[in-house]
């Protein structure tokens, strides 16, 4: 980013006029914005965040075992008794737990020593329990989840629009640079280099937005697209989508000034979601919230 923004500054912009490095200046410093939005607001497990309001870190707690619970925990012999254990500890503190783990049992990390929420994943980078985990980006050196997920999609559109005003912006001379007019000097090979670059990123950024788009209206994860979630419930067909309005305002709130601002609109609060069933017949029945 700081190599395109000098190339503009000094080569592309002594060719043209300054204001066209303004456009692209302008979508860094967004870009930079939502940068820092997306790492000062951690999808990571919610007992290490010290921001997370009160009522947040309550809702927590009760998915946390006691220094009581952990000790009879570790005091039962079988895996059978631990999962049993498990099931009586959701039905005593009343957990909003829809999801089995891939064997049928409630899911639990023995790393943090947490019965995990709905849609919850331990990320092994991160080395912490992520609401809603959608995946690890070492881009970014984060997860992307249910806190962040907002921020994570403004900041790859903000990124192709960055890396097409970069391409608009070298196109002129690579047009010159192929019919011979330009000089491939020093300055040339720089912006030759910048519009191979910013070509190359933009593309494989938009293939990633469209992916993540496809998600966002399908309510879905990147996780959760390759493994589908597994209900408590079998005897009903359940499902997180609630159509597509639904699930992107689920995402980015129901203020239309506020979507692309990078300020936190998700609803509800990443430990429990709301779900659709579906009747015997096929049809939708009313949307029932996991609370």
């Amino acid at each position: 980013m700081n190599f395109s923004l000098w190339r503009q500054g000094t080569s592309v912009c002594t060719q043209r006029s300054v204001h066209h490095s303004v456009s692209p200046g302008f979508n860094f410093v967004l870009m930079v914005i939502l940068a820092f939005c997306k790492d000062s607001n951690s999808p990571g497990s919610e007992t290490g965040n010290p921001q997370m309001c009160p009522s947040l870190m309550i809702s927590c707690v009760q998915f946390c075992l006691s220094p009581s619970e952990t000790v009879r925990f570790i005091e039962l012999d079988s895996e059978h008794e631990r999962n049993a254990y498990l099931e009586h500890l959701v039905k005593e503190k009343s957990l909003p737990i829809t999801l089995n783990n891939k064997r049928g049992t409630v899911p639990f990390c023995d790393i943090c020593f947490l019965i995990k929420p709905d849609r919850t994943h331990h990320c092994s980078s991160c080395e912490k329990c992520v609401p809603k985990m959608d995946h690890h980006c070492p881009w970014i050196n984060n997860c992307v989840g249910y806190h962040n997920q907002k921020y994570f999609l403004l900041f790859l559109f903000h990124a192709i629009c960055y890396c097409f005003l970069c391409f608009l912006s070298t196109l002129g001379f690579f047009i010159h640079f192929v019919h011979n007019q330009t000089d491939f000097d020093l300055n040339g090979m720089h912006v030759f280099f910048l519009f191979v670059i910013s070509l190359v990123f933009a593309i494989a950024l938009f293939a990633l937005l469209l992916f993540q788009l496809a998600l966002l209206f399908g309510n879905s994860s990147t996780l959760e697209h390759f493994r589908s979630p597994n209900f408590r419930d079998s005897t009903v067909h359940t499902t997180f989508n609630l159509g597509f309005k639904a699930n992107f305002v689920q995402v980015f709130g129901l203020r239309p000034l506020l979507w692309l601002i990078p300020i936190p609109t998700s609803q509800g609060d990443g430990f429990s979601f709301p779900v659709r069933t579906a009747g015997g017949d096929g049809s939708r029945a009313p949307l029932l919230y996991s609370v």
